[in-house]
């Protein structure tokens, strides 16, 4: 290999590895601009706590909130107890007779 083909290879390796690092810089720097422009607005998540909710409970909800706390007893999350007392209450759940509160 003369002298030439090896500045020719050296060139290109400098290019390629630029082009690879200057756009992981590039979107550092527009990371950094936009958590600086973020919003201020505070958003809850609603339906994932296990507080009892602070409106009436509808049976569609209801049905909704105990899919998303299947995993949790009724006796340690008041949001599944209070739905699951809804849906017994629309005839929705007919609990046995050992569970009945």
């Amino acid at each position: 290999m003369n002298l030439g083909a090896l500045w020719l290879v050296i060139a290109a390796l400098l290019v390629v590895t630029g082009g690879v690092v200057y756009p992981l810089l590039r979107a550092e720097r527009e990371y950094e601009r936009h958590d600086s422009e973020a919003s201020t607005q505070v958003l809850w998540a609603v339906g994932w706590t296990h507080e009892v909710p602070e409106y009436p409970v509808t049976v569609a909800a209801a049905h909704r909130i105990m899919q998303q706390h299947l995993a949790y007893n009724r006796e340690d999350c008041p949001r599944k107890r209070v739905t699951y007392q809804v849906l017994v209450k629309a005839r929705h759940i007919k609990p046995d007779s050992g569970r009945i509160p």
